[in-house]
C-alpha cells in the first residue's frame, strides 16, 4: 500500500509533561544557539563538526530537510524545553 501526500503534519506538534515540552522546531536561531552553547559539552559524543555547521544558513537548511523528512514519515525529531521556556535544553 502506498500513501499519497504527507503522512504527518509537523506544524504545531508539542508534547508536554508537567515540567518539559518536546517540540518540532522551525526556528533555526534556537537550534544554532543550542549548538553554539553546548559545542564543548557535546564534543565527546558527536562527530567533529565543520565550521559551516555553526552558521544560521546551515541550520536553516538542516531544519528544512528535517521537516521534509518528517512530512514523508521518515523522521520524527523534537527538541527538549522546560515548560514555557524558549531555550533548547536537549
Amino acid at each position: 500500500m502506498q500513501f499519497k501526500g504527507p503522512l504527518l503534519v509537523v506544524k504545531d506538534i508539542n508534547l508536554a509533561t508537567s515540567r518539559l515540552d518536546l517540540r518540532v522546531l522551525v526556528a533555526a536561531e534556537q537550534v544554532l544557539a543550542y549548538y553554539q552553547r553546548n559545542q564543548e559539552f557535546l564534543a565527546p559524543w558527536e562527530a567533529v563538526k565543520e565550521e559551516e555547521f555553526f552558521t544560521l544558513t546551515y541550520q536553516q537548511d538542516q531544519l528544512q530537510n528535517e521537516l521534509h523528512s518528517m512530512r514523508e514519515g521518515r523522521l520524527f525529531k523534537v527538541w527538549l524545553f522546560f515548560n514555557e521556556g524558549q531555550e533548547i535544553i536537549g
